[in-house]
């Protein structure tokens, strides 16, 4: 009984040792127990091949020596004391952007004075009761837009705006009878289909809109509906881009008269499909006529600053 006990103690004691020599210093078990095709798995790669090294050590480098250039100091005092350095691309780019802001604040501010178009004898009508209908076709009559805004409510008259030499400028101003039919009007007619182009319709802005006199130099360029603070459907400051077109317009004024203005407008509508150029405003310095509202024609305009 005593052999049998102490040969199941050796045994035990025996597993316990190899159990304890497959453990590794932290409790775990060893790869010793594993068999031979899952050892191979953890068998050490060999050694990376010798590379030769492309370059030299720091140390050994030889690097450039400096050289002191105080001695060469006095012969920058013989330089052209007349010589003006030139700008370079972005000064240049930021002086020309300056000057413009200048030229167009200065236009702004001359336009805006002793501009009140309510105090225009040639202006009539009420301008609450006034739409203004802005990418016309150019071949659309009064006919045709009595017989599409009759609809609406009794037209008391309808103005389409042209040249001096009686063509068509593409939009044209309409007074209603009663301020709610224009209202109406407003609010459905935008983006209407006439004569295969769609129309943006707005208010009379000249005599209703406070701040509108700053425009008198600017083109103009907004969407159907216009807010404080919004872009076109390309991402586009207006206002900025009022701004840039104001200085384009004094330039043209100054160079190539009014006819380069009216080319600008064609550009810029060209350029921005989305968006509706719906009038030039002129006003030149040292005229004593004021610009009046589009809806008396450019020629009684014309008309009336020769007069005067």
């Amino acid at each position: 009984m005593l052999h049998h006990g102490s040969t199941l103690t050796s045994l035990i004691q025996d597993q316990m040792n190899r159990r304890q020599g497959n453990q590794d210093s932290d409790g775990r078990m060893g790869t010793a127990a594993l068999p031979p095709h899952l050892l191979r798995l953890f068998a050490p790669r060999p050694p990376l091949p010798y590379a030769k090294p492309l370059d030299r050590e720091p140390g050994k480098k030889d690097e450039p020596r400096l050289a002191p250039v105080a001695q060469y100091l006095s012969m920058c005092g013989d330089h052209d004391k007349d010589y003006v350095p030139t700008l370079s691309m972005v000064e240049r780019k930021k002086q020309k952007l300056e000057e413009r802001d200048k030229r167009t604040q200065e236009a702004l501010r001359i336009g805006s004075e002793g501009w009140d178009p309510n105090k225009d004898e040639k202006v009539l009508g009420d301008p609450y009761k006034t739409l203004h209908i802005s990418r016309l076709s150019y071949t659309c009559t009064e006919k045709d837009l009595r017989h599409e805004f009759s609809e609406y409510g009794p037209i008391e008259n309808i103005k389409v705006v042209k040249d001096q030499e009686g063509n068509p400028r593409g939009y044209a101003f309409i007074e209603f009878e009663r301020e709610k039919d224009m209202k109406a009007a407003y609010k459905d007619a935008d983006g209407l289909k006439i004569m295969g182009r769609r129309i943006v319709v707005d208010v009379e802005r000249g005599r209703t809109v406070v701040d509108w006199g700053v425009r008198v130099l600017a083109l103009h360029v907004r969407t159907s509906r216009p807010q404080e603070g919004t872009t076109g459907t390309r991402g586009i400051d207006l206002e900025e881009l009022a701004i840039v077109v104001t200085a384009a317009v004094m330039e043209a004024i100054t160079e190539m008269g009014v006819a380069g203005v009216i080319g600008i407008a064609v550009v810029v509508d060209a350029m921005i499909p989305t968006t509706s150029v719906v009038g030039v405003v002129i006003a030149i310095a040292h005229m004593s006529a004021t610009v009046s509202d589009a809806r008396v024609g450019v020629g009684q305009e014309a008309q009336g600053c020769q007069a005067e």
